[in-house]
């Protein structure tokens, strides 16, 4: 919770989520949880943040959740494995996280059909 507080700061980041569609469906938590955490979701999309689905199946580059952040004027890659994340600031590194984001934001689909999903997800399987 201490971390979304970010994002409602004076100045905050820009942030740009793609979620794997199969998110929408993995049931964390039961029913209420899952339409709440995906309305919520939803909601918080505007300016500074933006966010896409891939449809399940049509991602070129699946290799599991990372990030990539500006932190004091420099690129850094975060890759999440199964034991730990593994934070790096190589150029070759991230410029390699760099070309699977854009990789996959090709088959992402535009925001507001990924909008329309997750709500057609929630009204269908999570009501």
């Amino acid at each position: 919770m201490e971390r979304q507080n970010i994002l409602a700061r004076e100045n905050p980041p820009m942030v740009h989520v793609v979620l794997d569609e199969a998110v929408l469906y993995r049931e964390r938590g039961g029913k209420e949880v899952m339409r709440g955490q995906l309305e919520h979701l939803a909601a918080s999309v505007g300016p500074r943040l933006t966010l896409q689905v891939v449809r399940s199946g049509v991602n070129p580059r699946a290799s599991g959740a990372f990030t990539i952040a500006a932190v004091d004027d420099a690129d850094v890659g975060c890759v999440e494995t199964a034991v730990r994340g593994i934070v790096t600031s190589s150029r070759e590194d991230v410029n390699e996280l760099i070309n699977a984001w854009e990789a996959i934001r090709t088959f992402a689909l535009p925001q507001q059909e990924s909008l329309d999903l997750i709500k057609k997800v929630i009204e269908e399987r999570w009501t």
